[in-house]
Protein backbone atom coordinates (compact mmCIF):
# COMPACT_ATOMS: atom_id res chain seq x y z
CA UNK A 1 0.00 0.00 0.00
CA UNK A 2 2.92 2.22 1.10
CA UNK A 3 4.35 1.78 -2.38
CA UNK A 4 1.06 2.76 -4.44
CA UNK A 5 0.94 6.05 -2.43
CA UNK A 6 -0.35 8.29 -4.99
CA UNK A 7 2.21 11.88 -4.12
CA UNK A 8 0.68 13.73 -7.43
CA UNK A 9 -2.92 13.95 -8.49
CA UNK A 10 -5.46 11.92 -10.95
CA UNK A 11 -4.03 13.04 -13.66
CA UNK A 12 -0.31 13.42 -12.99
CA UNK A 13 0.34 10.25 -10.30
CA UNK A 14 3.88 10.06 -9.22
CA UNK A 15 4.00 6.98 -6.84
CA UNK A 16 6.11 6.85 -3.45
CA UNK A 17 7.46 3.49 -5.26
CA UNK A 18 8.68 -0.37 -3.88
CA UNK A 19 12.10 1.13 -2.86
CA UNK A 20 10.98 4.52 -1.44
CA UNK A 21 8.78 2.09 0.75
CA UNK A 22 11.30 -0.30 1.47
CA UNK A 23 14.02 2.63 2.90
CA UNK A 24 11.41 4.24 5.16
CA UNK A 25 10.02 1.14 6.72
CA UNK A 26 13.19 -0.12 7.39
CA UNK A 27 14.26 3.14 8.73
CA UNK A 28 11.06 3.29 10.81
CA UNK A 29 12.38 -0.12 12.34
CA UNK A 30 15.66 0.92 13.10
CA UNK A 31 14.63 3.79 15.12
CA UNK A 32 12.86 1.60 17.66
CA UNK A 33 17.09 0.36 18.54
CA UNK A 34 17.69 3.81 18.94
CA UNK A 35 19.43 5.01 21.93
CA UNK A 36 17.81 6.92 24.54
CA UNK A 37 19.61 9.98 23.71
CA UNK A 38 18.12 10.15 20.35
CA UNK A 39 14.40 10.06 21.30
CA UNK A 40 15.01 12.68 23.75
CA UNK A 41 15.54 14.98 20.69
CA UNK A 42 13.20 13.39 18.97
CA UNK A 43 10.17 13.88 21.06
CA UNK A 44 10.79 17.46 21.55
CA UNK A 45 11.46 18.13 25.08
CA UNK A 46 11.79 21.81 25.83
CA UNK A 47 15.47 23.54 26.70
CA UNK A 48 16.39 19.87 25.74
CA UNK A 49 19.03 19.64 22.68
CA UNK A 50 21.34 16.96 21.61
CA UNK A 51 23.99 17.24 24.37
CA UNK A 52 21.61 17.75 27.12
CA UNK A 53 19.91 14.83 25.96
CA UNK A 54 23.21 12.41 25.68
CA UNK A 55 23.74 13.59 29.61
CA UNK A 56 20.42 12.99 30.91
CA UNK A 57 20.32 9.81 28.76
CA UNK A 58 23.56 8.64 30.36
CA UNK A 59 21.96 8.78 34.26
CA UNK A 60 18.67 7.16 33.41
CA UNK A 61 18.22 3.96 32.01
CA UNK A 62 15.13 3.92 30.44
CA UNK A 63 12.57 6.87 29.50
CA UNK A 64 10.22 5.64 31.83
CA UNK A 65 12.88 5.73 34.67
CA UNK A 66 13.15 9.56 32.82
CA UNK A 67 9.87 10.32 33.07
CA UNK A 68 9.87 9.75 36.95
CA UNK A 69 13.47 10.71 37.73
CA UNK A 70 14.25 10.91 41.47
CA UNK A 71 17.48 13.05 40.59
CA UNK A 72 16.34 15.67 38.75
CA UNK A 73 13.50 15.95 41.45
CA UNK A 74 16.08 16.16 43.76
CA UNK A 75 18.08 18.83 41.47
CA UNK A 76 14.57 21.07 41.79
CA UNK A 77 14.46 20.74 45.49
CA UNK A 78 18.51 21.84 45.50
CA UNK A 79 17.97 24.82 43.10
CA UNK A 80 14.90 26.17 45.67
CA UNK A 81 17.22 25.80 48.64
CA UNK A 82 19.80 28.06 46.71
CA UNK A 83 17.62 30.40 45.29
CA UNK A 84 16.13 30.74 49.02
CA UNK A 85 19.27 30.87 50.85
CA UNK A 86 19.61 33.80 53.18
CA UNK A 87 22.67 36.35 51.99
CA UNK A 88 25.66 35.24 54.10
CA UNK A 89 25.90 38.82 55.58
CA UNK A 90 22.51 39.40 56.54
CA UNK A 91 22.31 36.17 57.87
CA UNK A 92 25.36 34.21 58.27
CA UNK A 93 23.97 31.30 60.20
CA UNK A 94 20.83 30.50 58.08
CA UNK A 95 23.49 31.05 55.46
CA UNK A 96 25.76 28.38 56.96
CA UNK A 97 22.36 26.21 57.42
CA UNK A 98 21.40 26.18 53.80
CA UNK A 99 24.55 25.58 52.43
CA UNK A 100 25.69 22.45 54.43
CA UNK A 101 22.16 21.08 52.99
CA UNK A 102 23.08 22.12 49.67
CA UNK A 103 26.77 20.12 50.34
CA UNK A 104 24.87 17.51 51.53
CA UNK A 105 22.47 17.16 48.61
CA UNK A 106 25.13 17.60 46.22
CA UNK A 107 27.12 14.76 47.07
CA UNK A 108 24.51 12.61 46.55
CA UNK A 109 24.94 13.36 43.01
CA UNK A 110 28.85 12.44 42.67
CA UNK A 111 27.95 8.98 41.51
CA UNK A 112 26.68 9.61 38.89
CA UNK A 113 29.05 12.06 37.63
CA UNK A 114 26.49 14.83 38.14
CA UNK A 115 28.34 16.80 40.98
CA UNK A 116 31.67 18.82 41.11
CA UNK A 117 33.15 19.64 44.28
CA UNK A 118 32.46 23.22 45.39
CA UNK A 119 35.59 25.95 44.63
CA UNK A 120 36.78 28.95 46.28
CA UNK A 121 35.33 30.60 49.46
CA UNK A 122 31.49 30.71 47.70
CA UNK A 123 31.03 26.79 48.48
CA UNK A 124 28.55 26.80 45.82
CA UNK A 125 28.22 23.41 44.27
CA UNK A 126 28.22 22.87 39.79
CA UNK A 127 25.89 20.69 39.01
CA UNK A 128 25.26 19.31 35.11
CA UNK A 129 21.80 20.23 34.96
CA UNK A 130 20.92 23.68 35.44
CA UNK A 131 17.43 24.96 36.95
CA UNK A 132 16.13 26.01 33.81
CA UNK A 133 16.81 22.15 32.31
CA UNK A 134 15.94 20.62 35.32
CA UNK A 135 12.20 22.29 35.40
CA UNK A 136 11.56 21.80 31.71
CA UNK A 137 12.29 17.98 31.91
CA UNK A 138 10.26 17.59 34.86
CA UNK A 139 7.03 19.80 33.80
CA UNK A 140 7.26 17.86 30.20
CA UNK A 141 6.52 14.54 31.72
CA UNK A 142 4.38 15.61 34.47
CA UNK A 143 2.08 17.10 31.45
CA UNK A 144 -0.40 15.65 29.46
CA UNK A 145 1.18 15.79 26.28
CA UNK A 146 4.47 13.91 28.09
CA UNK A 147 2.11 11.37 29.54
CA UNK A 148 1.02 10.79 26.01
CA UNK A 149 4.02 10.50 24.56
CA UNK A 150 5.41 7.79 27.29
CA UNK A 151 2.28 5.67 26.88
CA UNK A 152 2.11 5.57 22.99
CA UNK A 153 5.53 4.55 22.80
CA UNK A 154 4.63 2.27 25.56
CA UNK A 155 1.58 0.83 23.27
CA UNK A 156 4.03 0.36 20.32
CA UNK A 157 6.83 -1.52 22.11
CA UNK A 158 9.72 1.04 22.11
CA UNK A 159 11.95 1.21 25.15
CA UNK A 160 14.65 2.96 24.53
CA UNK A 161 17.97 2.10 26.80
CA UNK A 162 19.86 4.69 28.47
CA UNK A 163 23.04 4.59 30.71
CA UNK A 164 23.86 2.86 33.82
CA UNK A 165 22.42 4.86 36.99
CA UNK A 166 24.96 5.13 39.61
CA UNK A 167 28.32 5.15 37.55
CA UNK A 168 30.07 7.63 35.34
CA UNK A 169 29.06 6.77 31.85
CA UNK A 170 32.22 7.41 30.83
CA UNK A 171 34.84 5.66 33.30
CA UNK A 172 37.42 3.58 32.32
CA UNK A 173 36.94 4.33 28.29
CA UNK A 174 39.97 5.05 25.85
CA UNK A 175 38.30 8.60 25.37
CA UNK A 176 37.13 9.53 28.91
CA UNK A 177 38.01 13.23 29.36
CA UNK A 178 37.94 14.43 26.01
CA UNK A 179 35.84 16.80 24.38
CA UNK A 180 35.39 16.45 20.57
CA UNK A 181 33.80 19.12 18.26
CA UNK A 182 32.10 17.50 14.79
CA UNK A 183 31.92 20.16 11.74
CA UNK A 184 31.77 19.88 8.45
CA UNK A 185 31.05 16.39 6.22
CA UNK A 186 32.49 13.20 7.09
CA UNK A 187 33.26 10.43 4.06
CA UNK A 188 32.36 7.29 6.04
CA UNK A 189 29.34 8.46 8.29
CA UNK A 190 27.23 11.23 9.63
CA UNK A 191 27.85 13.53 12.34
CA UNK A 192 25.05 11.74 14.40
CA UNK A 193 26.86 8.33 13.84
CA UNK A 194 29.88 9.93 14.35
CA UNK A 195 29.12 11.42 17.71
CA UNK A 196 27.53 8.40 19.33
CA UNK A 197 30.60 6.45 18.01
CA UNK A 198 33.04 8.92 20.33
CA UNK A 199 30.19 8.98 22.85
CA UNK A 200 30.15 5.32 23.56
CA UNK A 201 34.29 5.38 24.01
CA UNK A 202 33.85 7.87 27.08
CA UNK A 203 34.15 11.48 24.97
CA UNK A 204 31.90 14.45 25.56
CA UNK A 205 30.83 15.88 22.06
CA UNK A 206 29.27 19.82 22.26
CA UNK A 207 27.88 21.71 19.62
CA UNK A 208 30.26 24.31 20.00
CA UNK A 209 33.93 25.23 20.56
CA UNK A 210 34.47 26.73 24.01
Amino acid sequence: RLARLNLGTDLEPRMFGAPNARKLLAALENARTLPLGRWLCAIGIPEVGTVSAQDLAACHASLDELSRSTILARMREFYRILEARPAKRQDPQGWESATATLEAMAREFEPFGLAAPAKGKSRDWLLAFGPTLVAAVLDFFASTAGRQICRRLHELGIAPAGGTPGKPAAEGLALAGKTYVITGTLAAMGRLEAAEKLRALGATVTDAVS
